[in-house]
Formats: structure tokens, sequence, C-alpha cells
């Protein structure tokens, strides 16, 4: 048995050679497959198809703001087609990680950053490689979901002029081609929407153009000067066109409404196609392959644990799942969110999580073992003859905590948690739904699962959902297919005082609360610490001061008070802020009142 498995391995590993490091391809005569930033969280695939006869070329976007599954499915879905006329480019997952977590965007919205050539962040990256595709194209797709209706009159607040959903967008009425054509933009849509809406059997549902007159001085949509649709028609004089789902429809009626869309400016642009087939079949992981120290990967079937000594490192060769596009794996809390093909060293236990797109679809468990005798073994453990079930929480993105099954985490009021997994004897975590009861991340796109998700504690939850709407006990419950397993509380204390610890030339420390004024004769104190906040919280980042509105990165050089005063000032306003991941409060103020002698 062990030997087919390597020369499996042998073969697969093999293949995986014919790829580069930087990006990839894989073509025959009709189909190119394109793999930019491989191994990375941010990986990019792109597929070219070409018809037999030549015609225009169609480019396809989707997942460009992560929280939009209808686009990037739909995308997928023609990634696989053949083509008689015409050429297609179609990029399903234009930003993968913020796929993976089901948000808009990560570090800025991607899909506002093609009037700048910052490529320092990741989303600068993929989109320098979306303009270069854009520039080969005839006409730009860029398929989103947009919430309510768009109407061109207000009827209410889910149908009026500002909603999105079930509209053709155009920046332009009309656009001038490079060999001086003129192209009405206006027309073109409204023929698409006709042929859409004749498959559209509720009227409620019918698409409407929506030119956002983006060039416009009155135009309520200028942001979009910076868009993927706005480029491709000022930059590369092509027509583009932003297709938006209503986010009130079900899934699958979504990808059938983007698939007339699309359908219907094949005909607009002579693209004679192959239909694709449209599956939205459960996703599940088959195996995984793994490779521990450098030694000959083994097979590792979904639930299977894998034992390895402390320190070792392992690297994830591939995921076999029933659907090959999509798949990520994650090992939790230890790599990034994409860890296929890298090196991760082991130092606890984990669980290696696979996803398709943003949904959970099995795992593999890694334990750390003190076995002296052997680097590696692995038993078939299926977690449901253990007994133990623990949140796992992190606080005010440093300290990591445990809590068991009906147990209680006791935070103050104002401090910043995020439920990082859960780890569970009785399911998979990975086909659980972890919800936060009184909190919700996107109240456009409710999921209920709130894994990962950063919650400041005094402005995020809803009252009315605490135990008895008393507002201190928040309820967190792990439930498999609608059923609750675990649960367990967040309960919040009163915000501790914070104490501005101030040293004088002397060496005299004083004490500086937010909640009275501290009066000097000069500005010649230094600011010492923090009392009321952990030391490791100022350490990693997650506290940090202004005085006077000027950032204090570094509490360890006791910066003095004299650098932030100006001969005048009758006072320094020293203010105590907490960041985490895009997140930012203000948590109080101390005041030095100053009097210059």
């Amino acid at each position: 048995m062990k030997i087919r498995v390597y020369l499996f391995i042998f073969v697969f590993l093999s293949a995986q050679n014919l790829y580069c490091l930087e990006d990839s391809a894989v073509k025959d005569s009709r189909k190119e497959h394109i793999v930019y930033f491989e191994n990375t969280d941010y990986e990019l695939h792109v597929y070219k198809i070409y018809g037999e006869k030549k015609s225009n070329t169609l480019m396809i976007i989707g997942g460009i703001q992560g929280d939009e599954p209808g686009g990037f499915l739909t995308a997928d879905s023609y990634a696989d087609i053949s083509l008689e006329k015409g050429s297609l480019i179609v990029v399903p997952r234009a930003n993968l990680p913020s796929i993976l977590v089901q948000k808009r965007s990560i570090n800025v919205d991607m899909n506002r950053k093609f009037a700048d050539e910052d490529a320092r962040l990741y989303e600068g990256k993929i989109v320098k490689i979306l303009k270069e595709l854009i520039s080969q194209s005839d006409c730009l797709l860029n398929l989103h979901e947009g919430s309510g209706f768009f109407n061109p009159e207000w009827i209410d607040d889910m149908k009026n002029p500002m909603r999105y959903g079930q509209s053709i967008i155009a920046d332009f009425e009309s656009v001038s081609l490079e060999n001086g054509e003129k192209i009405s933009l206006m027309n073109m849509a409204e023929r698409v929407v006709g042929k859409i809406n004749e498959k559209i059997d509720d009227i409620n549902l019918h698409f409407r153009f929506n030119n956002h007159r983006t060039s416009e001085k009155d135009s309520r949509h200028k942001e979009q000067r910076k868009s993927a649709t706005y480029f491709a028609v000022t930059k590369c004089s092509i027509p583009a066109f932003g297709i938006e789902a209503s986010k009130s429809l079900p899934l699958f009626q979504k990808v059938k409404h983007h698939q007339y869309a699309i359908n219907a400016f094949f005909d607009e642009f002579g693209i004679i196609p192959e239909l694709p087939a449209l599956t939205l079949e459960k996703p599940e992981l088959r195996y995984l392959v793994l490779s521990i120290n450098g030694n000959t990967p083994i097979v590792l079937n979904k639930e299977e644990t894998v034992y390895v000594k402390k320190g070792s490192m392992i690297k994830i060769v591939h995921a076999e799942a029933n659907y090959s596009r999509g798949i990520t794996v994650d090992v939790v809390d230890c790599g990034g969110k994409n860890d296929i093909g890298n090196e991760i060293t082991i130092e606890k236990n984990t669980r290696i999580a696979a996803k398709k797109d943003y949904e959970p679809c099995g795992s593999v468990y890694v334990k750390v073992t003190d076995n002296k005798s052997d680097d590696y073994f692995s038993v078939a453990e299926k977690k449901i003859r253990e007994n133990h079930f623990y949140f796992q929480v992190r606080i005010n993105g440093n300290r990591l905590v445990n809590i068991k099954n009906n147990g209680v985490l006791k935070v103050s009021a104002g401090d910043f948690i995020e439920l990082i997994d859960v780890d569970s004897g009785m399911h998979d975590p990975g086909l659980l739904e972890v919800n936060i009861k009184g909190y919700v991340n996107d109240s456009m796109n409710n999921t209920g699962e709130d894994r990962g998700c950063v919650v400041d504690t005094s402005t995020d939850f809803w009252e009315k959902y605490s135990t008895k709407g008393n507002g201190l006990n928040y309820p967190v419950v792990a439930s498999y297919n609608g059923y609750p397993v675990a649960s367990m509380i967040i309960r919040l204390e009163g915000e501790t005082e914070k104490i501005l610890i101030l040293e004088s030339q002397k060496g005299d420390l004083f004490c500086v609360s937010n909640k009275n004024d501290f009066h000097v004769d000069k500005a010649d104190f230094f600011i010492d610490s923090v009392s009321g906040v952990f030391q490791s919280d100022l350490d990693s980042g997650f506290y940090y001061l202004e005085a006077n509105g000027k950032k204090i990165a570094d509490l360890k050089s006791k910066p003095a008070l004299s650098n932030f005063y100006v001969s005048g000032d009758k006072k320094i306003a020293i203010s105590l802020f907490a960041e985490l991941k895009g997140k930012k409060r203000k948590k109080c103020d101390f005041i030095i009142k100053i009097k210059e002698k």
C-alpha cells in the first residue's frame, strides 16, 4: 500500500516541477491556465480560452470583493468552457484573501486601486496584473452583488437610485474607441438588459441600465473613478460594465442571472460558446498530501491525526477535494490563509483546515508528541473518541485563551476579542458554525459564522441579544447542521481606570488619571508607562499613545512631554488608542495642564 502511495506522490511532485515559482502556465492550443504569486495567500488564477474562429476577447472578473460569492462562482463556471468563436479571459477569484474571510476587502478595496501604481500591498500587485489583462481585452465585465434593487425613481429604502442590485452599471453613456469609433454603452447595456429580462419571469427582479456618470461633477459615484471599469474605458478605450445581481436573491439565482448577462454579452461581441454546467455540490475534502521534515510525503484522509515532534517542519503538497478550483488550506494560527506549498514549523497542536472559497470542507489534525523513537506517525484517530471542546479566543490581538464548553470568558468592556477557532472532540471544527450572539459582522450578509472577526466589546454588541437583555453576558454557540453542540459566555466587566505614569527629571513618579486633569509648572516630564493595561498589549502594538496628535509608538524610550509641547500651549492632550485589523478606537484622554513660570 505504501509503495502505491509513494508512486502517486512521485508522479504528482514531478508534475509540479512544470510550474515556475513566480507565475506558471498550462497551455494547449485552445486553453491557457496561468498562476501568479503561486503558494501565497493571494494566489491568482487566470484562464484564457481561445475559440477555433477568431473574434473579440471578453474579460470576466469575479471575486474582486470577497463577500460577493455570486460573482466568483459565476466566473468560475466559465473557466472550463470551450469556444467555437472568440476568446475569453476569466479571473474567477481576483481577491482570494477577502473571499476566504467573506469580507469586501482586507487592506484596501481592490476595486478602488486602479487609479494608482502603488503595489506595496498585495491588492496593488493583483491590480497590476488585472490592468495588463484588461488591455488585452475588447470588453470587461466585473461581476458583483449589489444591495437592494436599482430603480431610477425612489420607491422605498430597498428600491431607489442609490441601490445597485439587478442592474448593468456603466461609468459613461458612450465610449470612443482607439479607431475613432464611438460605441453607446447605454444602447449596448439596454440590449443586454432586454435579453436578460426575457429569461426572468418575476418583473420585480428585472435588470435595468444604471449610468453612474462617474466623470461628471455632480455624479454620486465619484469614488468609482478608481475602479476597474473606469480604468478600462478611460485608459484602454474598451466598453466595460459592472454586472450587479441583488444580494437579496438566493445564491443559485444570483449565479443564473449573472450567467444570463454574460451570455447576452457573448451575443453582442460575436462569441459562440459551449455553455458551462453549474455545480453547487457541497464541498468535501478527500485527503491531504503532507511532507514532514522533508521526508517522503504521506496521504492523510479527512479527520485523520498526524503526530509530530515539537519544532517539526510540515509542508502541504496537495489538497484533494470534490472541486478542482478554489481549494485552500490553513494551518490554523500557524501559517497564512493559503498554506499549500509553504513550510511551516509546528510548535503546538493545531489543525489543517481546508476550504472551498469561504466554505469549510474538512480538516486534518496535527498533534505535538514527545515520542522519541519515531519522527512521525499517523493514525486514523477520529475526534469523536475524545471528549473535549474548547473555544480559542484572542484578546486585544495578543493573549490567546482557551475556554471550555460551558465556560465563561471575562473581559473588560472595551477589549477587542477575536474568536480564532474551536477544538472539538465531537465534530470536525471546519463543519461547525460558530456564532457570537448579539454580534453581526456584516448586516447585509450575516452568515452566522463569526470566526476571524474582531469584536470591539464596547460598541459591536447588540444589547437586546445579551442574556436577559442586561448587556453583560453574550453567548457563543457552536452548531452542527443547525443543532447546538457547545457554548460559552462572554462576560463584560467594567472598564478599568487607566493611569498614566509620568517621571520627573529627578526620577519621581506621578500618576495621571483619565478622570482628572494633571497640573504641572513645566513640560519637564517623561512618559513612563500606562497602568491598567497589559504590558504585552503595549509591546504588541495593540495600544499606542498620541500626544497633541503625534503618535508615540515606543514607550520604552520614555518620551519627553517637551517633545510635544509648543511654547504658549496651555495643555498637552495624551490619548490612549486601541487598534487591531482595521478597527481603531480612542480609549481615553489624559490632560496635562501646563503653567509656564
